[in-house]
């Protein structure tokens, strides 16, 4: 797994690496890590070579920590970030660069290991694949980059994060193939991945491209139940 620690503190970088480093290895997976005291230099690397988790001060002088977030976020979603810090009243403001998680400093011993866990299991989630065919030939998606699926006739474009893909089956049998890797039936003609949505309206699923999708009336509820059993669930 590729990390990155990034933090100004000189000190603090090595103490907070150390740390980490101790959990990663009692769970014996092997690190291959990076630690940056330059938040801009930690970004040109990551633009290169993008990194499985980025461990993220908030506070820097360089650069704060936030808007170090929304430049990895622009560059490449499937990198995770966590911030690291002593500022807990900015654990909900951070929230909202869709980091995994927030690790307080003065409880990092603590904290850390759960955190680690959540790491694991998602990397580890990521090597699951669907596999779809059609008569021409068949493509290989991790679940992750599937963002949703729509219905059209008796056709279906699976629609990704790089392109799209046509199938001829019906979104009945679709729902109840993945419904258990985290995809919800928002629509009689649409099922989306659970991990794309940045909100639920009242008459739209809004992706995190901010795209809007139909929300049936009737399945509002339910959409809403499902989602949050997901997030519980999966993350």
């Amino acid at each position: 797994m590729r990390i990155a620690i990034c933090d100004d503190s000189k000190s603090e970088l090595i103490w907070v690496s150390k740390e980490i480093r101790n959990v990663f290895e009692r769970k014996h997976i092997f690190l291959e890590e990076k630690q940056y005291t330059s938040a801009n230099r930690m970004l040109v690397e990551n633009k290169k070579q993008p990194f499985d988790v980025i461990f993220l001060d908030l506070d820097m002088k360089e650069i704060n920590g936030m808007d170090v977030a929304f430049e990895i976020n622009k560059l490449n979603m499937a990198t995770e970030i966590v911030f690291v810090t002593n500022h807990d009243e900015l654990v909900y403001k951070a929230y909202q660069f869709k980091a995994l998680g927030f690790v307080r400093k003065q409880y990092l011993s603590d904290e850390i290991d759960e955190i680690v866990d959540l790491i694991i299991k998602l990397i580890n989630e990521r090597q699951r694949y669907i596999v779809f065919e059609n008569r021409e030939s068949e493509k290989k998606y991790r679940i992750e980059e599937i963002v949703y699926m729509r219905s059209e006739d008796h056709y279906i474009d699976i629609i990704t994060l790089q392109d799209k893909f046509l199938i001829r089956t019906s979104m009945g049998n679709l729902e109840k193939q993945y419904s258990e890797y985290g995809f919800i039936r928002i629509h009689s003609r649409y099922l989306v991945n659970f991990r794309h949505i940045y909100s639920i309206e009242k008459n739209a699923v809004v992706l995190d491209d901010k795209k809007q999708l139909p929300l049936s009336r009737n399945r509002v509820k339910e959409v809403k139940e499902q989602f949050k059993q997901y997030v519980r669930f999966f993350l």
